[in-house]
């Protein structure tokens, strides 16, 4: 769900819908945090 709602860029509308956006800006940013689960995963 990550970049899937961002009002003032105009992504408001679910994915599969035919006018369905992503916000890409917030893609480094989710990226990192899955990274970072990882990296927390594996050090346990």
């Amino acid at each position: 769900m990550i970049g899937a709602y961002n009002p003032e860029k105009g992504c408001t509308y679910p994915q599969h819908h035919e006018c369905y956006q992503i916000d890409e800006s917030i893609l480094k940013r989710g990226v990192a945090m899955y990274v970072q689960m990882a990296v927390d995963f594996l050090k346990q």
